[in-house]
């Protein structure tokens, strides 16, 4: 299946409200990625799913996402670093292999 380019966000944003409904808005994931850090979203709940992104998704569809909102995949690995810091995700592996290379 492909993946329509303005779709990306509403698939991420979709996946990660399936358990819980529409708690994290499409702004909400964007000002997070866009910012690297989940301080820039109002709704404690939002952070709190949005804290499993890396988890949830992949990493080729969060690089996709990036590329395809113009958002600096240095400030999406920001925000992979101030989540795992704060304890409540473990490494994501996968993440950081993906990024790796391109990041250095």
């Amino acid at each position: 299946m492909k993946i329509n380019d303005s779709n990306y966000v509403d698939l991420v944003v979709g996946h990660l409200n399936t358990p819980y409904g529409p708690v994290v808005s499409n702004s909400d994931l964007l000002d997070a990625l866009r910012a690297g850090s989940l301080s820039v979203v109002q709704d404690e709940a939002s952070r709190a799913i949005l804290s499993s992104l890396f988890i949830e998704c992949t990493g080729a569809m969060i690089g996709s996402l990036c590329a395809r909102e113009g958002i600096d995949l240095q400030k999406a690995h920001d925000l992979y670093k101030e989540i795992v810091a704060s304890g409540n995700q473990p490494r994501v592996f996968t993440w950081e292999d993906a990024v790796k290379e391109i990041l250095e």
